[in-house]
């Protein structure tokens, strides 16, 4: 199994709120609001990489030329590290014109192309293996994310782990106030998302450039599933 632990937090906002007098027969009771939060760590095992391949040149064919070359030598190293051509898919290509200055005296324009595309493969691929060679084939920019493909089974365990602090939370506050809790009046989720450190949508690592001798090691470490709820029970004498 790919979970590795589950962390469980809460964070408690209480109220016992008073009957208000215009309150409707409906709100006519006391209130205790909890918020929950839950946690479960999962390996990475899927990796997308992007990868950008851009070139310039006066001329347009020649910067078109430039792109292909080094897209040619990207998709054989690719190859060459178990990567199949249905994983590759094209994200963005572009031939733009953009000035130069020459000592502030005249302009000369330059084509640039522009090619940005997405490997999504596995995460058992030799990652660190991958980005060496294609950088080394003329590739700009890396960047790789890390996923996991059972994201909504995660989600939904989080939630109900989320939803089980919260209640346990409400019930003991209300026993040190000699009281029970209620039904539910009302269940409010709110920021769940996924991540190494539970503040972006992946994991991710980025690269521009490697030197022949440069080398790097890549520890995937884990993907952090995380639910929150802020849930209002009935408070009970």
């Amino acid at each position: 199994m790919k979970v590795i632990s589950i962390i469980v937090t809460v964070l408690t906002i209480a109220s016992i709120q008073p009957v208000m007098a215009q309150q409707s027969h409906d709100d006519d009771h006391r209130k205790i609001t909890v918020y929950g939060e839950a946690v479960i760590k999962v390996k990475p095992d899927t990796i997308a990489i992007n990868l950008e391949i851009e070139t310039e040149d006066p001329d347009i064919n020649i910067a078109k030329t430039k792109n292909i070359e080094i897209y040619k030598k990207t998709m054989a190293a690719l190859k060459q590290c178990g990567v199949t051509e249905k994983d590759i898919q094209t994200d963005y290509i572009s031939i733009n014109p953009k000035s130069q200055d020459e000592e502030k005296k005249k302009k000369t324009i330059l084509y640039v192309a522009d090619n940005q595309f997405i490997v999504t493969t596995s995460a058992t691929v030799n990652i660190e293996d991958v980005i060496t060679k294609v950088l080394q084939a003329g590739v700009q920019s890396v960047r790789a994310d890390f996923h996991t493909s059972e994201y909504k089974k995660y989600r939904e365990q989080a939630r109900e782990n989320a939803l089980t602090a919260a209640k346990e939370k409400a019930e003991k506050m209300a026993k040190v106030l000699g009281q029970s809790i209620g039904t539910p009046i009302e269940i409010v989720e709110g920021g769940g998302r996924y991540s190494q450190y539970g503040q972006s949508n992946s994991q991710s690592i980025q690269y521009g450039s490697i030197g022949e001798d440069e080398s790097f090691t890549i520890a995937l470490g884990m993907i952090t599933v995380k639910a929150n709820v802020t849930v209002t029970f009935e408070l009970k004498k």
